[in-house]
């Protein structure tokens, strides 16, 4: 049933019900509205969905129909965490718990929990498992299931034995699938392995006394090898063993990568009798495609064998075929084989899409050309099938390879007259779908967005057919979209833009190659920062200590930051560093921590008690001054109140040196620029309370540094008395 008519539909019961009220009509409503939501989750449209969920629980019908409103829940769950993200869940769920709203139903709390699960939170499990234990609700065995399964990520194997008791306590027999996890968790845990072991062989001993049905599945949780699991259920059992532990041990033999194995089982199960079903071909087929040793003959026969098996054909089996005609590069087959999924009414999924694709990509068929494979794509999502961004990425590839073998030939597509309509885009060749395809590539969903491998594909084929304008359109678009293309890229572009003597967009993309893209928002605040502005940062000052300081020095370096303070990073750690002969790690310091300028603090006997005070331009070093302190006193040993944090002081420079002599003026404009501080349009008179004093004296090479708290005393005046004291 369409949305238009379940809309329809709940119109005019809700109408009846405003007349009526009756209550079966009230059912109606409600089942109508899990069916329009369930509706708008199979075409992913969470958005409306919410709507009409939202206007359920606004309804008077809400309360006292939990069997209904749990299916409203359920399904809005799952929509959102098929279709929307862990974000919104915990939106959404945190809102129904507000209002109190959620069904205080097991299946409610059960598919919660298993949700959360697969978020892999496991504390938001144990918040939930909480409160159905509150509730009441842990009367069953499948409630205590996902909780199992939770504590698997953190493989906590304690909690999952208190667990397992009070299942047991409560008189809840645990199920095998119950005991393998615990099991599991038990073995993955390293920590107290020998009495982990005992645990195992007491667990296991249990499930023998229980009755449990014994399984593959028991043994490999404890630890056992596949073969070796599957030889002692041979044992313990009389009856034949079923297919299902069979698929287990060759699912585990594929995913340890022991294809040589997998198959020896395989020939076994056939000696042996052994049932195999579908599921189990279809493991087997796809060891044989992944395995290089086992040539894609060997996939057809499995495939002919389910066939006069009389096994039922899925669409997994017609994708393992499907890949073994990529590596066999065979076209005709892999035709033939779509052909027979249409004959057996069976319609291709996106995977099969995929693979025949792949096929056509690798395909090295001469009288394939671009225009029969766009024929096929059109074929293709024609039959409804969605193509998403691998898709789109296949079809790019297969065009753009149909480019290259023209190319290996000595010929080309776009060699001798130009192929370009009013507007610049191709009007025949690979080039033409190409761009039809990116277009339409854009105007589809999410799934279908373009990655770092599609843009690389699209610039490539379009410089190489020489439509730099299309390229150059495509290449920023994955500027603006931040993805890093590849190198390739960038080479082929180049190229193309060097023949057609365009160097300033080479210039352009020579720069763009050294660009670093930030990869989150963190990073992305970081090169920001770092970008060139119409009004610099204030100039940031790290302050670091030598291998080798004295008390004055670091005294002087704490009064140092505590004047430049916002705008200061201090080291208190020591730091093996000689500025006069280190300028790398100079350099270095700056850049890691953004500092134009530095002060190093350091103490020796030839050179007590010395301050180095550094500038950088474009974290390289400008200029540096050497200077040593005596007479000392800090600002902390002066009583009295001190200047408010991140004022801009008044600069006073004292002495006719700082006019005439060229040291003196350097030095002077180090200082201003050290106490700049930020840019600022207006001054407010109360703010005018710092002041520095830098005095040079005329007989030797001294510099006196004061600094003073302006005290300004109250009076009718705009201009008040105003006082001075060091600090």
């Amino acid at each position: 049933m369409t949305i238009a008519r379940l809309q329809a539909l709940l119109r005019d019961v809700n109408i009846q019900i405003q007349t009526t009220q009756d209550p079966e009509l009230v059912k109606a409503f409600l089942k109508i509205c899990n069916m329009l939501l369930s509706a708008y989750v199979r075409t992913k449209n969470i958005k409306d969905a919410k709507l009409v969920f939202d206007g359920l629980v606004a309804s008077p019908f809400w309360e006292g129909n939990e069997e209904i409103t749990t299916v409203s829940v359920v399904t809005l769950m799952y929509g959102i965490l098929e279709n929307g993200t862990r974000s919104d869940f915990y939106k959404f769920i945190n809102s129904v718990s507000k209002h109190n709203k959620l069904p205080c139903t097991e299946r409610v709390y059960r598919e919660l929990l298993y949700i959360l699960y697969q978020y892999r939170d496991v504390n938001a499990c144990r918040h939930y498992f909480k409160i159905m234990k509150e509730k009441g609700l842990l009367v069953h065995e499948p409630p205590y299931k996902p909780m199992f399964q939770a504590l698997t990520i953190e493989n906590n194997s304690e909690e999952a034995l208190e667990l397992l008791q009070e299942m047991k306590d409560k008189g809840i027999q645990p199920t095998t699938g119950v005991y393998c996890m615990v099991l599991r968790m038990l073995h993955d845990n390293k920590k107290n392995s020998k009495e982990n072991k005992k645990r195992m062989e007491q667990i296991y001993q249990e499930m023998l006394d229980s009755g449990v049905e014994l399984n593959v599945a028991v043994y490999i949780s404890m630890g056992w090898d596949p073969l070796d699991a599957l030889d002692e259920l041979k044992k313990r059992s009389s009856a034949p063993i079923p297919s299902r532990d069979y698929n287990t041990c060759l699912s585990r033999l594929i995913r340890a990568n022991r294809i040589q194995d997998a198959l020896q089982l395989y020939r076994n199960m056939i000696k042996e009798g052994a049932a195999i079903d579908q599921y189990t071909y279809s493991m087997i087929m796809d060891a044989a495609a992944k395995d290089n040793e086992q040539p894609p003959e060997a996939v057809y026969e499995m495939y002919e064998e389910m066939k006069q098996q009389g096994l039922q054909l899925d669409e997994v089996a017609y994708t393992i075929v499907l890949g073994a005609c990529a590596k066999e590069k065979n076209l005709t087959r892999a035709i033939r084989y779509i052909e027979e999924m249409i004959h057996y009414g069976i319609h291709p999924n996106q995977k099969n899409m995929n693979a025949f694709l792949a096929v056509v990509a690798t395909s090295s068929s001469t009288s394939f050309n671009p225009r029969k494979l766009r024929d096929v794509w059109l074929a293709l999502v024609s039959m409804g099938l969605q193509p998403d961004t691998r898709s789109f990425n296949v079809y790019f590839s297969a065009l753009y390879k149909q480019m290259q073998l023209w190319k290996a030939r000595g010929r080309s597509y776009y060699a001798n007259e130009s192929q370009e309509d009013n507007y610049g885009n191709p009007t025949r060749g690979p080039c033409r779908y190409m761009v039809m395809g990116y277009r339409a590539m854009k105007e589809r969903g999410p799934s279908s967005k373009p990655d770092f491998a599609t843009y690389t594909i699209l610039i490539k084929g379009l410089a190489s057919g020489g439509f730099t304008r299309l390229a150059m359109q495509i290449y920023e678009d994955a500027k603006n979209e931040r993805v890093y293309l590849d190198v390739t890229a960038f080479n082929e572009l180049i190229m193309a833009l060097d023949k057609k003597g365009d160097l300033s967009d080479i210039m352009s993309i020579w720069y763009d190659m050294k660009i670093l893209n930030p990869k989150n928002a963190r990073s992305k605040r970081f090169l920001k920062n770092r970008e060139a502005k119409v009004h610099e940062n204030p100039k940031n000052t790290l302050i670091i200590k030598g291998s080798t300081t004295s008390q004055v020095i670091n005294d002087a370096l704490k009064d140092l930051y505590a004047l430049k303070r916002p705008n200061a990073i201090h080291f208190s750690k020591k730091n093996e560093i000689k500025p006069f002969e280190d300028e790398q790690k100079l350099e270095f310091f700056s850049t890691k921590n953004d500092c134009a300028l530095l002060v190093i603090g350091t103490h020796s006997k030839k050179r007590p008690h010395n301050l180095t005070f550094v500038r950088m331009f474009n974290h390289q070093l400008l200029d540096m001054y050497e200077l040593g302190i005596e007479n000392a006193q800090c600002m902390g040993s002066i009583p009295g109140p001190k200047c408010s944090l991140g004022l801009k002081p008044l600069m006073i420079f004292n002495g006719e040196k700082f006019d005439t002599d060229t040291t003196y003026k350097h030095l002077k404009s180090f200082f201003l620029d050290f106490f700049n501080g930020e840019v600022t349009s207006a001054i407010n008179l109360a703010g005018l309370e710092h002041v520095i004093s830098i005095t040079a004296t005329p007989d030797d090479n001294r510099i006196l540094f004061r600094t003073y708290l302006v005290q300004m005393k109250k009076s009718g005046v705009k201009t008040p008395p105003n006082f001075i004291a060091q600090v």
